[in-house]
């Protein structure tokens, strides 16, 4: 919702050296530990972005429930929860750690 893209750093193998890194993106980064949730969230948030490319952010605001806004110019809005227990939003109950988009009435089609 910050404008930017999913991101992912994986490795192929293990190794103990990286537990003696200062590094806060090495966890959980084995491909085969993540390939599913890599090709869920891709195919999640394909949808989202070519619904929303080419159109600049508007609005941001942050809500209650560590829920935030996301409005492009185009109308769309995207709801994120940044916590991770479900909570109610203005569209309804978002998932820990989830987002949902909302079409605007010319987005409707």
């Amino acid at each position: 919702s910050t404008g930017t893209g999913l991101g992912f750093s994986i490795i192929n193998e293990f190794d103990v050296s990286y537990m003696e890194t200062n590094s806060d993106d090495l966890y959980a980064m084995l491909y085969e530990d993540n390939a599913d949730l890599i090709k869920n969230s891709l195919s999640k948030y394909a949808d989202i972005y070519h619904s929303v490319e080419n159109s600049k952010i508007s609005r941001y605001d942050i809500l209650e429930n560590n829920i935030t806004k996301t409005t492009f110019e185009n109308g769309i809005s995207i709801y994120a929860n940044h916590s991770s227990k479900e909570q109610q939003s203005p569209i309804g109950v978002i998932k820990g750690y989830d987002f949902v988009m909302e079409r605007g009435a010319e987005n409707e089609n």
